[in-house]
């Protein structure tokens, strides 16, 4: 059964979860819920892994939706959930689901072969504001490290950006060099027409920082925004330097240290550090390209990069 009336949305606290179940509303929105999310979700906060039956095991191929069920079982599904939830009344849990929880999940839906993959996707998700599943379980000082010890990362994009997240959160000094005048990556130089994400804006995002989004697939603007506010939120411009492009390393055997000779206003100067990371990602270095011209001639070069390219606006010059 489905209906145009948008569902309403559970009362909050101030953590952005639900406070409690909203029984008299289920029956309004559980109908607009995807079987195979509500599946999971009424699994997880009944603690009932018997929902999971194997008979309603999703169809996840790429564009099937609502996990390939009949009308008939969306609704026996629906229904059933909708039971479940309403006997759980109050004493739902909101805690993190256990590995063994997250493991039944990931065998029923995507198959046993896939469990190997259940500590990845332990890692990686959040279930509440605060919760930080990556966030390392050492620090520097607790391993009795080196407090000169220091990190450079090049590159303030996605990767990188979360590589000095950790690092700070561990408590071990971290320099990123970002050649542009902003965070983002690909993100920050790619601004064609329609840029987009192409996976939906929730998977693509880091998981203890959620963020708002404007659509399902995200356009380049929001994208950027968001991973400047996690760079802001987190207080990343400290330690990166804008304006500052790595024009190479080499390994100082004597001092055990990289050497990275880095290009700014103020001019080229060499850095040291323990440990260097490349964070440029793979569009991150134009690499000009000679092509046969049409009467076997070399053409001239092309800068085009697989997938992403400069983009000049044909009303302001360079986009």
């Amino acid at each position: 059964m489905q209906t145009d009336v948008t569902p309403p949305r559970p009362s909050r606290d101030a953590d952005d979860r639900p406070d409690r179940l909203p029984l008299d509303e289920l029956p309004r929105w559980v109908p607009h819920a995807d079987p195979v999310a509500l599946l999971l979700t009424t699994a997880h906060l009944t603690g009932d892994l018997a929902l999971l039956r194997d008979e309603w095991r999703p169809d996840l191929r790429i564009g099937v939706t609502e996990g390939g069920y009949p009308e008939p079982v969306r609704e026996e599904i629906r229904r059933t959930c909708l039971d479940a939830l309403g006997k759980a009344g109050e004493t739902w849990d909101r805690d993190r689901p256990t590995y063994d929880t997250l493991q039944r999940v990931v065998e029923w839906a995507m198959r046993p072969e896939f469990a190997a993959y259940t500590p990845l996707l332990g890692d990686t998700l959040s279930f509440g504001p605060g919760d930080d599943p990556g966030r390392p379980s050492w620090t520097l000082s607790g391993v009795g490290g080196d407090p000169d010890f220091r990190v450079a990362v090049v590159g303030a994009g996605e990767s990188g950006l979360l590589m000095a997240h950790r690092l700070r959160q561990a408590g071990v000094p971290v320099v990123v060099f970002e050649r542009n005048a902003d965070v983002g990556g690909t993100w920050h130089e790619n601004t064609y027409p329609g840029c987009r994400v192409d996976i939906p804006s929730q998977v693509y995002r880091y998981s203890s920082h959620p963020g708002t989004w404007e659509s399902h697939f995200s356009t380049r603007p929001a994208i950027a925004e968001y991973l400047r506010g996690f760079a802001r939120d987190n207080g990343l411009y400290d330690c990166i330097e804008l304006g500052s492009e790595v024009l190479g390393s080499r390994w100082d055997g004597e001092r055990r240290r990289w050497v990275l000779t880095v290009r700014s206003a103020a001019g080229i100067r060499e850095v040291p550090a323990n440990v260097q990371v490349s964070a440029v990602g793979q569009f991150g270095r134009r690499t000009p390209r000679t092509s046969p011209g049409p009467s076997g001639s070399a053409a001239p070069p092309s800068t085009r990069r697989a997938g992403t390219a400069p983009w000049t606006s044909p009303a302001c010059g360079s986009g």
